[in-house]
């Protein structure tokens, strides 16, 4: 295949193309990682009360180990985005 003046080999793209798409599935798992964090700050600032409660309906716990599966899952390509 011929780019941008070069030859590559089919399996040279297609090496290329599925780096790509490894790194895009990066960023989309970061982006999970990055929203249930900003998640977790903004329910802490919004309701200390349920973070300060001896029985609470959601966890930092909780919210840590649904990001963990989610982007477990992400990973393992159970969840497609």
């Amino acid at each position: 295949m011929w780019i941008s003046g070069k030859w590559y080999t089919e399996p040279q793209v297609q090496a290329y193309v599925a780096e790509l798409e490894k790194n895009v599935i990066k960023a989309e798992i970061e982006a999970v990682r990055n929203f249930a964090l900003s998640l977790k700050n903004r329910m802490q600032l919004v309701a200390p009360s349920v973070y300060a409660a001896p029985f609470r309906a959601v966890s930092v716990g909780d919210i840590d180990e649904l990001a963990d599966s989610v982007c477990k899952r992400l990973e393992q390509g159970v969840i497609k985005i």
